[in-house]
């Protein structure tokens, strides 16, 4: 992008030539205003580019771009430039946007931070990213920025012991937590005090073995395990559309109405109970208590095991997009043989089920069953793909699939059938988690938040 009319003009006129006033062309006549106008006094301030090459051209303008609001990101300044990072501080007379700050480590990081975030030039933060590069407490002063935080991440550090009854996020959207170490009252009154939170990550923290969520406003909520969190209650989230959970999980699902998407990542290790019900292996429920609004249910499976996934999804009647990322186990002799009772009608499989994805099919025994039970009972099915892991197959091998398959005996007559090609052994199409709790579609080939594709 080109810098504005305006811009160059005052930058001709600095290099010897008779400057032109703003308005006013070189014939003295009036003229049109730039196509792109800024205003450092709104909401829309220029792009850095474009800020930086006016600024080039016109050293008066200087000034102006100091009082502009700053986003301060350390990625490309050297390792441990404190004093650079203190002399942007100290010179910004603007008000604060955004300030990233990824490799504090050591103690006098600790000092340095809580120097930096007292700075006037951090008033009216609305965007911070801490990271330590080890384990070290984040300064108390950090929370000043709540009366006007929009998005706020957390990674490796230690969190206050005590959060005060008055403190409040009244504009935090956004909140992520990654290795962060925290008691359960504290994660709890932290997360009370996001009074607009939508969305909610927490990878890898610890001090805590429970989390509740408590919130009418959140939509996406996203957790990684460790080896202290074993149990996740959704009290009360009327907004809640997406429910990512890795690991090993006791989860209780209370209120939850608009739950869209559900994302287990270990059928064995989760449990999953709506209202007084629970779902693991081959226990029983009852199916009253079922998630009807469930649309798309991703799970992985070892195995695979096609018993603990039929006792999941029995208890989404309503669901529509299966998608299973296989890995087989050859210690695990599951034939995944299994006929259908009428006393045990999966209401899914005859009125709902349009769509399944099987990544990492190999056509072995196991698998190929695991497939074989979908072909011959979902009765609405309009399509299957299966995702091979080893993209040299033949066509004689697909040929042979297919015939295994019992394709001119599927439930469903007008279901397509599609041997996808090779794809990275992943379940989402992008490796940040943050993304995939906002992507449209975050089992598909690329991610549209970051650019990355399979």
């Amino acid at each position: 992008q080109r810098p504005s009319a305006v811009a160059r003009r005052a930058g001709n006129g600095g290099c010897g030539g008779s400057p032109v006033q703003a308005g006013e062309s070189r014939r003295g006549r009036p003229h049109q205003p730039p196509p792109r106008q800024y205003s450092l006094r709104g909401h829309h301030p220029p792009p850095i580019k474009d800020a930086a090459r006016t600024t080039a051209l016109a050293r008066r303008w200087r000034p102006l771009w100091r009082a502009s609001p700053l986003n301060l990101d350390d990625a490309r300044l050297p390792r441990r430039s404190w004093d650079c990072i203190s002399k942007i501080l100290a010179e910004h007379r603007g008000p604060g946007r955004r300030l990233r700050l990824r490799h504090l480590d050591g103690p006098n990081s600790i000092a340095d931070l809580a120097e930096w975030i007292r700075s006037p030039a951090l008033d009216g933060l609305e965007e911070i990213h801490i990271s330590y590069r080890y384990d070290l407490l984040l300064p108390p002063c950090a929370l000043r920025f709540a009366p006007t935080l929009r998005v706020a991440s957390f990674a490796r550090c230690r969190f206050p012991e005590h959060i005060s009854p008055t403190l409040a996020f009244p504009h935090l959207t956004r909140l992520a937590l990654t290795e962060v170490e925290t008691s359960e009252d504290a994660l709890h009154a932290l997360l009370a005090a996001c009074s607009a939170l939508r969305v909610l990550q927490l990878d890898w923290c610890g001090g805590f073995d429970r989390v509740v969520i408590d919130s009418p406003t959140l939509q996406s909520f996203g957790i990684v395990a460790n080896s202290y969190v074993g149990e996740l209650v959704i009290q009360y989230a009327p907004r809640l559309e997406r429910l990512i959970a890795f690991d090993n999980f006791d989860i209780h699902v209370i209120t939850a109405p608009r739950l869209h998407m559900v994302c287990f990542l270990d059928s064995h290790k989760t449990t999953l109970h709506v209202g007084t019900m629970a779902s693991r292996g081959i226990s029983g429920g009852n199916l009253a208590m079922s998630l009807r609004s469930v649309k798309i249910f991703i799970l992985d499976t070892v195995g695979p095991d096609l018993d603990a996934v039929l006792n999941f999804i029995k208890y989404f009647p309503c669901l529509e997009k299966l998608v299973i990322t296989l890995y087989l186990e050859v210690d695990m002799k599951k034939k995944n043989v299994r006929h259908l009772d009428p006393q045990d009608r999966i209401e899914c499989l005859d009125l709902s089920l349009k769509e399944v994805v099987l990544k990492g099919y190999e056509g072995k025994r196991s698998d190929l069953n695991f497939a074989k039970f979908f072909v011959l009972n979902a009765k609405v099915l309009e399509s299957m793909e299966l995702r091979v892991q080893d993209n040299t197959f033949t066509r004689r091998w697909e040929t042979n699939q297919c015939r295994r398959l019992q394709l001119d005996s599927r439930a469903s007559r007008n279901a397509r059938f599609e041997f996808g090609e090779a794809y990275p052994f992943t379940t989402f199409a992008c490796s940040k988690h943050a993304h995939v709790l906002t992507m449209a579609d975050p089992v598909g080939t690329s991610c549209g938040v970051c650019g990355h594709t399979d």
